[in-house]
C-alpha cells in the first residue's frame, strides 16, 4: 500500500511537471505565432498601401493620357480585393482596432463602391473631368501613411512590441514559478510521507520501532525465524507516571531508549510495544550464552535511580526470554512465551532475567483454568460459589480493649484443593475482577454476620482487606450502602490496605481515607515496613492503625536489635496517635515481647489461625475463660485445616 501511494505521488508530480512543460512549449509557440501574425499583418497593411498608391498613381496617369482604362480598372479591382482581405482577415484584427485603421479602410472601400460605376463606364475619357475623383482619393494618402507609421515604426510600435514581449516573459516566469512551487510541494509531500511512515512505525520518545512495526515484522518471512526473543518490562514506570507526572515518565522513556539504542547488538531488533514493555529479537548466529550475557547487561544498565522534582524512584527491569533452538516457532509464538516468562517475574515481584520453561507454561495454563473457575464462582447464583469461603483470624488487644477479626478469603477448589489467597487476589486484580471479588467478600461477610448471636457480633470489630482496584472514589459510598444493610456499626468496620495502594495516588487516596473516616470507618495500614515506609507520607494519611509486618516480629523475643527497631516504630506511631498491631506472632515469648514494647494489638497463630465463623465462636468462648486476660493464649480449638497464609 505504501509503495502504491509513492507511485501515485510520483505519477501526479510527473503529470504536473509535464503539464507545466507543455504550457511553456505552448506559450512559446503562441509567441511565435503572434510574431508571425504581426509580420503577416504588417505585410497586409503594406500591400494595402501599395495597392492604394498604385491605383492613385494609375488614376492620375489615366487623366494625363499616360495609362489606358484597362489598367485603371485592374488597379481598382486589386485595391478593392485588398480592402476586403484587410477588413475580414482574422490576422488583421489587431491592426484594424488600433489607430482608426478599420474606419480608414471602410471609408476607402465606400469611396470605391461609390466610384465603381464611373470607373467601369464605357464612355470614361481622360481629361480634367477626373480631377474631382483624384482629389477624393488624395485625401486617403495621409491616413494610410500614418496607419503604417503608427503600427510599425515609432514609439507606439515599440510599445506594442514591448508589451507583447513583457506578457510573454511574465507568462514564462509564472509557469516556471508554478513548476518550482509544484516541485517544492511534491518534495515536501514526499518528505512528509516518509516522516509519517517513520512515525507510524517508530516510537517518538525512544526512537525505537513501535508495536505496528513489530507486527509487520511478525508477518515478514525474512524475519520469521530467529534464535531467541526477549520481552523487557520496566518496573516502577507506572509509579513515576502516577506520582510525579507524565512528563517525568516521558523523560524516563527517553533515557531508556538511549540505553537500548546504545547497547543493541548488531543485527538485533528492539521495539517498544507497550507503555513499559519492549521486545528484542536475536537473529541466527547468536549463541545462548551471548544472548543471556547481552540481556543480563541490559538488565544492569536499565536498573538505576531516577530522580525528578525531588522524587526518587528505583527503576528495575524484568526480562522474559524464549529460545527457538529448532526454529519451530515464529515471532508471534516466541513473543507469547517470553511474555509468560516476564509475567512470572512480575507475579513473583522479582527483577532480572527469566527463561521460559514448560513449568511456566503449565502455571499459566493453570491460572487460566483458575480464572475460568473463579468467574463461575463469582457469578450471581453460581452453584460453585460455595467453594469460596471466609475465614476469620483473631486480633487481640494486648492491654485490654475490643477484640477484632481479620476477614480472610479462602478458596477450596474441588480439584486443586486450597488455593493461596494471594494467588486468588492477584488473579482477580490482573483480570479486572478485583471489584467483583471485593463485593463478594462483603456480601458473604454480611451473611455470616446475620448467622451469629448479636452479643458476639456487636463485641467485635471486623477488618476487611481492600485491593488496589477497589480503592477508588466510589469506595466510601459503596461501604456506606453496605453498612446500611448490615447489622454492625460503622465503627466496627475497619479497612486494611497496603502502603503502595494508599500512596499510589496520594491526592485521591487522602480524599478517600478522609471520607471513610467521616463515615466512622477506621483505616489500617497493612504490612508496614515492606513498602514505601515513608513517614512523610504516613503522617499525611488519614489512618488510625498501623500493622507492623511479621518480618519484623517473628523471633523478636530472642533478638535485641529487632526489639529496638520495633520499639522505635511503635513509639513513632503513638506519636502520630496511631494504634499498632503486630502481626505474625507464633509463640508466647514473641507475644509477651510485643506487649511489653507497647503494641496495642497482636495477631498470629499463637492466638488463633484463620478459621470459619463457627470455629471462631468456639475460640471466643475459650478465650474469655483464659486465666491471663492480658495475654490471651492460643486456644486449643479444633478447626478445619487451612494453609498457613495470613
Amino acid at each position: 500500500m505504501l509503495r502504491l501511494r509513492y507511485l501515485f505521488l510520483t505519477l501526479v508530480t510527473l503529470g504536473f511537471a509535464g503539464g507545466i512543460v507543455a504550457s511553456l512549449v505552448h506559450n512559446q509557440r503562441s509567441a511565435e505565432m503572434n510574431t508571425a501574425r504581426i509580420q503577416l499583418s504588417a505585410w497586409s497593411l503594406a500591400q494595402l498601401e501599395f495597392e492604394y498608391l498604385r491605383f492613385y498613381d494609375t488614376l492620375r496617369l489615366y487623366r494625363a493620357g499616360a495609362a489606358n482604362a484597362e489598367r485603371l480598372r485592374m488597379t481598382f479591382d486589386l485595391l478593392w480585393n485588398r480592402l476586403d482581405v484587410f477588413l475580414t482577415g482574422e490576422e488583421n484584427r489587431a491592426i484594424r482596432q488600433r489607430f482608426g485603421g478599420e474606419d480608414t479602410a471602410k471609408a476607402l472601400l465606400a469611396q470605391l463602391q461609390a466610384d465603381e460605376t464611373l470607373i467601369f463606364a464605357t464612355d470614361l475619357k481622360p481629361g480634367a473631368g477626373l480631377d474631382a475623383v483624384i482629389a477624393r482619393y488624395a485625401g486617403f494618402q495621409t491616413p494610410i501613411r500614418d496607419l503604417m507609421i503608427h503600427n510599425f515604426t515609432g514609439p507606439d510600435a515599440a510599445h506594442i512590441a514591448d508589451e507583447i514581449n513583457r506578457h510573454h516573459y511574465l507568462t514564462q516566469v509564472f509557469l516556471l514559478g508554478l513548476l518550482f512551487c509544484g516541485g517544492a510541494l511534491a518534495l515536501m509531500l514526499f518528505y512528509e510521507a516518509r516522516r509519517n511512515h517513520h512515525m507510524a512505525r517508530n516510537d517518538v520518545l525512544t526512537q525505537l520501532p513501535n508495536r505496528f512495526h513489530f507486527k509487520t515484522l511478525q508477518k515478514s518471512l525474512s524475519h520469521r525465524h530467529c534464535c531467541a526473543l526477549a520481552v523487557i518490562e520496566l518496573s516502577n514506570f507506572r509509579a513515576v507516571n502516577e506520582n510525579i507526572s507524565h512528563d517525568a515518565g516521558d523523560l524516563l522513556l527517553t533515557r531508556i531508549g538511549e540505553i537500548l539504542n546504545s547497547l543493541k547488538p548488531e543485527g538485533s531488533f528492539i521495539a517498544r510495544v507497550d507503555g513499559d514493555e519492549f521486545v528484542m529479537t536475536f537473529p541466527d548466529g547468536f549463541s545462548e550464552e551471548l544472548v543471556k550475557s547481552t540481556l543480563n547487561g541490559l538488565a544492569i544498565a536499565l536498573s538505576f535511580d531516577f530522580q525528578n522534582d525531588k522524587h526518587l524512584f528505583q527503576v528495575g527491569t524484568r526480562i522474559g526470554l524464549c529460545f527457538n533452538p529448532d526454529r519451530a516457532f515464529d515471532l508471534q509464538k516466541l513473543y507469547q512465551f517470553a511474555t509468560l516468562a516476564v509475567r512470572e517475574q512480575r507475579l513473583s515481584k522479582r527483577n532480572g532475567l527469566a527463561l521460559f520453561t514448560e513449568e511456566i507454561n503449565n502455571r499459566y495454563l493453570r491460572s487460566q483454568s483458575l480464572l475460568s473457575d473463579l468467574k463461575r464462582a463469582l457469578a450471581p447464583g453460581s452453584k460453585t460459589g460455595s467453594d469460596l469461603l471466609l475465614h476469620y483470624q483473631p486480633i487481640v488487644a494486648c492491654h485490654g480493649g475490643q477484640t477484632g477479626v481479620e476477614v480472610l478469603l479462602r478458596w477450596l477448589h474441588p480439584q486443586l484443593g486450597y488455593i493461596s489467597p494471594l494467588e486468588v487476589v492477584e488473579l482477580a486484580e490482573n483480570n479486572q475482577m478485583g471489584p467483583q471479588l471485593g463485593r463478594w467478600v462483603l456480601q458473604r461477610l454480611k451473611r455470616d454476620l446475620l448467622n451469629i448471636p448479636p452479643s458476639v457480633r456487636n463485641a467485635l470489630f471486623y477488618s476487611v482487606n481492600i485491593a488496589s482496584s477497589q480503592f477508588t472514589r466510589e469506595l466510601p459510598e459503596q461501604l456506606r450502602a453496605w453498612l446500611a444493610d448490615t447489622p454492625i456499626r460503622a465503627d466496627q468496620l475497619q479497612v486494611e490496605m497496603t502502603e503502595s495502594i494508599s500512596v499510589a495516588n496520594f491526592v485521591d487516596g487522602s480524599l478517600i481515607l478522609r471520607r471513610l473516616n467521616q463515615l466512622g470507618i477506621q483505616v489500617a495500614l497493612d504490612d508496614f515496613g515492606t513498602g514505601y515506609s515513608s513517614l512523610s507520607y504516613l503522617k499525611e494519611l488519614n489512618i488510625q492503625r498501623v500493622k507492623i509486618d511479621k518480618s519484623f516480629i517473628q523471633g523478636i523475643g530472642r533478638n535485641a536489635q529487632q526489639q529496638q527497631v520495633v520499639r522505635s516504630i511503635i513509639d513513632l506511631c503513638h506519636t502520630f496517635h496511631f494504634k499498632v498491631v503486630c502481626e505474625g506472632i507464633e509463640d508466647e515469648r514473641d507475644a509477651q515481647q510485643v506487649s511489653s514494647l507497647g503494641s496495642d494489638f497482636a495477631q498470629g497463630y499463637w492466638y488463633g489461625k484463620p478459621m470459619p465463623m463457627q470455629a471462631l465462636l468456639v475460640w471466643l468462648t475459650v478465650a474469655q475463660e483464659a486465666a491471663t486476660p492480658s495475654y490471651p493464649r492460643h486456644a486449643p480449638v479444633e478447626v478445619q485445616p487451612v494453609p498457613p497464609v495470613e
